[in-house]
């Protein structure tokens, strides 16, 4: 009896092995993210679920590109009298956070988004969205469709976006149904291309300040700075009509400018001036854009009124009367990196940054971190003091802080 015992439950385990072997390969046959396992009565419905997360990342990738790599906006930060920057340039009514910026305390900051940022957002995007897919088109025609909210992992490379997405959709029809838990799809997008060659451009203005270098140009070419003017009139110097000058001239400036690539062909030789090399080159279309309508900051020190020299007794041996001039401005307006195709854009914006005549400094490389003091993090904090004579014994005093 024990040898027959022995043997049946052998039997039952054999039986029990096959059932859960079966099972598996039932789920896994039915449950991956794959349309060619799916039933043909259920392919034109998944093929269109999966078009639906196609098309959904696309949308989002597009938002990625045109808000500077972000789809949920970091918080906005107001201007003020002083400095008229925000923390986003209103480009046609959208908000484009800066990269970098001036707040309007004045400090300098910067907000740029990271490639696993992007990423997070992507799929946060993508896995809120799945259950707007419609599916009425199949209800009609006599589908049953549910479909749960799922969690979306991306990947951004160069050419291409792709998702992995872990959302239960069930499908019946006709007394059959299937159940597929995982799904993969990718997008062609250059969106990881353009974010590295936005990085790099971004990178390379923070260390060299080559749009300060041109705008500094502008102002010595558009607006006095130090010179002498030979007449015997005294001069008076609108800081109104040099500001309108300074904006013309960045005006037709700005989008002049071009980093060596492959992208563009020069008039003429003369227009190499625009061309600068940041050391690697570019092979995507790249624009700078400015406008008049940006905030713009244009603030002019010196004697507006300049009196000239020779007509006071004793200068008369001269024989000539000049009026020298000399004038410092701070300036900050916002530039537009843009690099695009005939299908994406990729765009962030830029404060440029002139100081008393002079670029602001070189900063170096970073991501997304403010580049403010950390004092300013700290400003309210409390404070004790104790005050000693050389002999360490405790003296009264008065302590100011500025």
């Amino acid at each position: 009896m024990n040898k027959f015992e022995k043997k049946g439950q052998v039997t039952i385990f054999i039986i029990l092995a096959i059932l859960m072997v079966g099972g598996v390969l039932v789920y896994f046959s039915f449950s991956d993210g794959f349309g060619s396992n799916v039933p043909p009565e259920f392919e034109e419905v998944y093929d269109y679920y999966l078009s639906c997360l196609e098309e959904t990342a696309t949308y989002g990738a597009g938002l990625l590109g045109e808000q500077g790599g972000y789809i949920s906006l970091p918080e906005f930060e107001p201007g003020s009298a002083y400095m008229p920057f925000s923390s986003q340039l209103d480009f046609f009514g959208s908000g484009i956070p800066y990269w970098m910026y001036v707040s309007g305390n004045n400090l300098l900051k910067e907000q740029v988004p990271t490639k696993s940022g992007m990423e997070e957002e992507l799929g946060k995007y993508v896995g809120d969205r799945i259950v707007d897919c419609d599916f009425s088109d199949f209800d009609e025609a006599g589908y049953d469709v549910y479909l749960e909210n799922g969690v979306v992992d991306v990947e951004i490379d160069k050419y291409e976006v792709s998702l992995d997405v872990d959302s239960k959709l069930t499908l019946s029809f006709g007394g059959n149904s299937v159940v597929v838990d995982s799904h993969s799809v990718s997008v062609d997008s250059k969106l990881g291309k353009f974010f590295d060659l936005a990085m790099d451009v971004y990178n390379f203005e923070k260390s060299e300040m080559f749009l300060e270098k041109y705008a500094l140009d502008v102002m010595r070419l558009y607006a006095p700075v130090t010179d002498t003017m030979i007449t015997c009139e005294t001069q008076i110097f609108s800081e109104e009509n040099v500001r309108a000058d300074i904006v013309e001239g960045l005006v037709g400036n700005i989008p002049a400018i071009k980093l060596s690539g492959d992208y563009f062909s020069l008039s003429s030789k003369e227009r190499d001036y625009f061309v600068t090399d940041p050391g690697f080159d570019i092979d995507e279309n790249l624009n700078f854009l400015y406008s008049s309508d940006w905030p713009t900051r244009v603030e002019m020190h010196g004697d507006k009124v300049a009196e000239p020299v020779g007509l006071r007794e004793g200068m008369g041996i001269l024989g000539f009367c000049y009026v020298p001039y000399h004038f410092v401005y701070d300036i900050d307006f916002p530039v537009l990196v843009q690099f695009y195709d005939d299908k994406e854009i990729f765009q962030f914006p830029v404060s440029v940054v002139i100081s008393k005549n002079q670029a602001r400094e070189a900063l170096p490389t970073a991501f997304g971190e403010s580049i403010e003091s950390e004092i300013c993090k700290y400003r309210e904090s409390p404070v004790s003091v104790h005050t000693y004579d050389w002999d360490l014994n405790p003296v009264e005093s008065r302590i100011q802080f500025k």
